[in-house]
């Protein structure tokens, strides 16, 4: 892998492996992905389907294809499709946009299930395990904890091309501002990587 790439699996790919390991998820079960073309959404979705869920993508519709070659089952595209609003409930739900809290998402979870909030407010972190307690549903926000063996684990699935970095731009250090500006758009597809130049 080049640099550029190898820095994806330490960003998106190692955030959605520490979140998605704090849900029991088993091959078959069912997973949704909100923001699944973003940097963590991208890995999300590889690292779900790879462990034997089905996965849903949400995502805008021109990213459609994309999400579906990393290995989502089905695509929703938020702009025509409320998925809250289709009826069905998923074993795991991933919110990579923060705009999913647990009152919204609550009944689109099965028994059991989980609700990962890799984007939350301050009330959605501090509310979290009250949540979780009240439920029987498990809600996580804030903080995880990254391990050498999930790094490991990512490696071997990039190398055996398993995992596949997706990278929307690269800008140079210099260009810090320019790439806040795409990144603020809210429509990137994966990751946005600086480079920085040996000096």
């Amino acid at each position: 892998m080049t640099f550029e790439e190898a820095v994806t699996v330490v960003f998106g790919g190692i955030t959605a492996r520490a979140f998605l390991n704090r849900a029991a998820l088993a091959p078959g079960g069912t997973v949704l992905v909100n923001g699944a073309s973003g940097a963590v959404g991208t890995a999300t979705v590889q690292l779900a389907a790879e462990l034997g869920a089905r996965v849903t993508g949400v995502c805008g519709g021109g990213n459609r294809e994309l999400v579906t070659s990393l290995g989502a089952d089905r695509v929703i595209d938020y702009a025509e499709e409320d998925f809250l609003a289709e009826g069905r409930s998923y074993d795991v739900i991933m919110d990579c946009v923060g705009n999913l809290p647990f009152e919204r998402a609550a009944a689109c979870l099965n028994p059991g299930g989980a609700l990962l909030l890799v984007i939350s407010d301050l009330q959605g972190i501090l509310l979290a395990s009250r949540r979780s307690r009240k439920s029987g549903k498990l809600v996580t926000a804030g903080n995880v904890d990254y391990t050498a063996e999930d790094l490991a684990l990512l490696v071997d699935l990039a190398e055996s091309g398993r995992f596949r970095a997706v990278i929307d731009r690269t800008y140079d250090l210099a260009d810090v501002a320019l790439a806040h500006r795409h990144v603020d758009t809210g429509h990137k597809k994966g990751n946005v990587v600086l480079r920085v130049a040996a000096g």
